[in-house]
This record gives structure tokens, sequence and C-alpha cells, in this order.
């Protein structure tokens, strides 16, 4: 989700940043004297590119609120929202397919006990190269804390595979979510009939 939260606001930027040079250099093309616009074509489309740049990110004037906190009146102020407006838009499409992931795959390993499935995940973590020290070290504290959270301790294992689910799912995106949660459901599988033949773990 995060890539494509990226890739909208990226769009959205470039966007906004090609109309803004669009139009800087119409200005002058048609006001080359009030504008002081130089002679030279590609001069005038890199003035307008950067102009552009630095329009949308500047800050006319600074408005104290009542709490003390200080809010940048200006074009940046507008962008920021707009967007603040595209990520909200995104994360309300996808929260319903995030949770159809997690809920089947929380269903699918509901027979299996969730301590069993800590022992597998803890070191299976390390062996992700896309997660940091700070992202491993926030999943261990989650797993640890499934275990002993008095409010979550005595919840079937669905809930608690929910939660962890969901955490690591924010962490490390949907691809590596999947690639977890097939390697767990052959480990338990593994686990509780040695010997049998694994089958394919459902698809969340």
């Amino acid at each position: 989700m995060a890539g494509r939260r990226f890739a909208a606001r990226h769009r959205l930027y470039i966007t906004l940043n090609a109309a803004g040079s669009l139009l800087g250099l119409l200005l002058m093309e048609h006001f080359p004297t009030e504008t002081s616009a130089p002679a030279d074509g590609v001069a005038r489309a890199m003035l307008a590119g950067f102009g552009a740049m630095v329009l949308l990110r500047s800050k006319l004037f600074t408005v104290r609120q009542t709490d003390g906190t200080e809010i940048a009146v200006g074009p940046a102020l507008a962008l920021d929202q707009l967007l603040s407006a595209v990520n909200r838009d995104i994360d309300r499409r996808r929260a319903a397919h995030r949770h159809r992931l997690v809920t089947e795959a929380a269903e699918a390993l509901a027979p299996y006990d969730f301590v069993e499935s800590v022992r597998f995940l803890r070191p299976a973590l390390l062996a992700f190269q896309t997660l940091d020290q700070n992202e491993r070290t926030a999943l261990n504290a989650s797993l640890a804390g499934l275990q002993k959270d008095p409010d979550i301790v005595g919840q079937p294992s669905t809930i608690k595979y929910k939660y962890f689910f969901f955490d690591l799912l924010t962490t490390c995106g949907e691809q590596t979510f999947t690639s977890i949660y097939t390697d767990l459901f052959v480990h338990l599988q593994a686990m509780t009939s040695p010997g049998a033949r694994s089958a394919a773990p459902p698809s969340p």
C-alpha cells in the first residue's frame, strides 16, 4: 500500500508541477519584457520548471492559532492538504482488501497454536532483508505483547493472528506478508502432521 500511495502522490505532484511550469512558460512567451524572460528557449523552460517547484512549496505568511501552534499559509499548505486527501482516499480504497487478506489468513491458521507460530515467526523475520532493525524490533514487540497482554491472552488464536498480521502487512507490504504467511502455514502443518504431504496453503 505504501508503494501505491507514494506513486499516487508522485503522479499528482508531477502533474501539478507540469501545469505550473506550462503556465509559467506561457506567461514568459506572451509577456517577455514584463517577466524578464531569457531569450533562449531552453533557459525559459528550465526557469519555468524551477519556478513552479519553488512556487508549489512556498509559504506566504504564518498564522498563529489560539493554542500557540503556527500554520504556514500558501501554495505549500494547499498542496499538502491535497496530497493528504489522496492518501486518505487510497487508504479507504485499500482498507476492505487489507481486511479480507488478514481475515482469510487468520482463519486459515486458526486451528494452529499461536505460541508455536511465534516460535517460527521470530527467527523467520530475520530472513527478510527489506526489514530494518526498528521494524523487526516493533514486530517482535507485537508478538511479545500478544502473549502478555491480559486483554488478549485469553482471546482465540484468530484474534491474535489478526492483530499481528495487520502489523506485519503494514510494515512489510502485501508481497512479504503473503510469503511469511505461506511459510508459516507449511511449518505449522508439518509440526502437527509429521511426515504428511504438505497441502498448498489457502490463499489469503
